[in-house]
């Protein structure tokens, strides 16, 4: 996944992603640490967004119930950026890096 993301095709379209939803995934952070006492920390998101869009096989770390809710909303969103060279019937997997910033 980290690979893809550094080529031109892969970059292009988690920035398109990221423009689409970028507002929507930050405040999933703070509604899913909203309800804990837990520290905030980076952690790190990886999946697969399907040919249709949706994100599958979500796995956070670390595992812990922010994260979790994290997961469980962004399994939720539809990504509709024009699909990467080659990746058209395939999912295209995706790693992202999510720090509390607020």
């Amino acid at each position: 996944a980290e690979a893809l993301e550094n080529t031109a095709t892969g970059l292009a379209y988690l920035n398109e992603f990221i423009k689409e939803h970028g507002e929507r995934l930050n405040a999933f952070v703070g509604e899913c640490y909203a309800k804990t006492s837990l520290q905030r920390e980076t952690f790190k998101l990886v999946a697969d967004i399907n040919s249709r869009g949706k994100f599958e096989n979500v796995v956070v770390q670390p595992d812990a119930a922010p994260m979790r809710c994290y997961a469980q909303k962004i399994s939720q969103l539809q990504v509709s950026a024009s699909r990467p060279v080659g990746y058209a019937e395939q999912s295209f997997p995706v790693v992202l890096i999510v720090n509390y910033n607020k």
